[in-house]
């Protein structure tokens, strides 16, 4: 996950195998973005520009049904 922190975009890529789908929640734990998991491939690009700053979390789940959580900032 790059750049970290970020203030247009962050580049997700799978190192836990083929990716099925994400989740990313704000600090207050709610749900801001769930990947369509037809369209989740093994590397995205999501666009933070209109987010607030903050620390966000993002869960990252492979077709093998492992799962890695990250944080990562973003900052305008």
């Amino acid at each position: 996950m790059f750049p970290n922190p970020s203030s247009q975009a962050v580049n997700i890529n799978s190192i836990v195998g083929e990716i099925s789908e994400f989740e990313v929640y704000n600090s207050n734990g709610k749900l801001i973005l769930h990947s369509d998991p037809q369209l989740t491939k093994n590397e995205n690009l999501i666009s933070v520009e209109d987010w607030a700053n903050g620390i966000y979390t993002i869960i990252i789940r492979s077709k093998s049904s492992d799962q890695i959580i990250k944080r990562f900032v973003v900052n305008h």
